[in-house]
């Protein structure tokens, strides 16, 4: 790693390059998860590397011996970036900050990656995850990236310019639940993604999830969904029996309506209108001398 200096001089002069260093932390809802960091070349740096003389990897490699025991170590390609995943497993977040204090000591001999927090800063209230830590060693871990630069020199060179344009740094977290008040600067689902800047020393990196399914919330609305439905149901019952017509009667053979009939639609004698009706309906009548 620590050739990587005089490739860092040649691609700020060249621009364009990246170096990538990602710490994730993925959470499960039993606190047990996996951290671990990757550090990647984009194509165009691993493309100078190899230009002049070197590997692809460009001094990636080196210090890999070191990962402590239960560390694994893998290659890894996320789109134009290749590097190297180093990656432990941990049971709960005490386990975690275990893993973490050990990885630091590493980092003070001849780490792979720096290490830009001290703890995980994660912690559990009921149903509600907790994650607030604070970046820190940034200067300190950009310098021991560097080691000695040999025949090259930083000199004239502005720190910020140079993390700005080489290093890209970014811290994230995937937190189980749904996601709550966060200070990420950007949020994908469950996971939380903050980019970290040469002037970030001592930020903190705050989130919150809730695996409780958001308390009552889901019910009140699913009653009042199905009220809803009800009433609009309801409405449609009446609208469409206010819509529905007197149907006409039968008898005997004649169409009689349910409309109220009047003397004038009797004709003058009713009392021949209602016979001639019934001898119609039942067939000849006989009369009896």
């Amino acid at each position: 790693m620590k050739r990587l200096i005089p490739l860092l001089v040649l691609a700020v002069a060249l621009s364009g390059c990246t170096v990538r260093f990602d710490s994730r932390v993925e959470v499960d809802a039993d606190e047990s998860g996996t951290f671990a960091l990757e550090i990647s070349l984009d194509e165009e740096f691993r493309e100078i590397a190899a230009e002049s003389g070197g590997t692809s990897e460009f001094g990636l490699t080196e210090g890999l011996e070191d990962v402590p025991a239960g560390w694994n170590v893998s290659e890894f390609t996320d789109g134009e970036f290749e590097g190297f995943r180093i990656a432990a497993p941990f049971d709960d977040f005490a386990d975690l900050d275990r893993r973490l204090a050990e990885l630091a000591a590493t980092a003070d001999a001849d780490s792979p990656a720096p290490v830009f927090i001290e703890t995980s800063g994660l912690t559990r209230d009921g149903d509600r995850f907790v994650f607030n830590s604070q970046l820190t060693g940034l200067e300190d871990g950009l310098t021991d990236l560097g080691g000695d630069s040999g025949d090259f020199t930083l000199e004239g060179l502005d720190p910020a310019t140079l993390f700005s344009q080489i290093f890209q740094i970014r811290f994230v977290v995937t937190l189980p639940g749904t996601i709550g008040s966060n200070n990420a600067d950007s949020v994908d689902g469950n996971t939380l993604v903050w980019d970290i800047g040469f002037d970030d020393e001592g930020r903190n990196l705050e989130a919150v999830s809730d695996i409780g399914g958001g308390g009552g919330l889901p019910i009140v609305l699913i009653l009042g969904l199905v009220l809803a439905a009800a009433i609009i149901g309801f409405v449609l019952y009446r609208a469409n029996r206010r819509r529905r017509r007197p149907e006409p009667v039968w008898m005997g053979g004649a169409t009689t309506s349910l409309t109220s009939t009047t003397s004038e639609d009797l004709g003058a004698d009713p009392f021949a209108r209602a016979a001639d009706t019934a001898g119609g309906s039942g067939g000849d009548t006989q009369v009896v001398d």
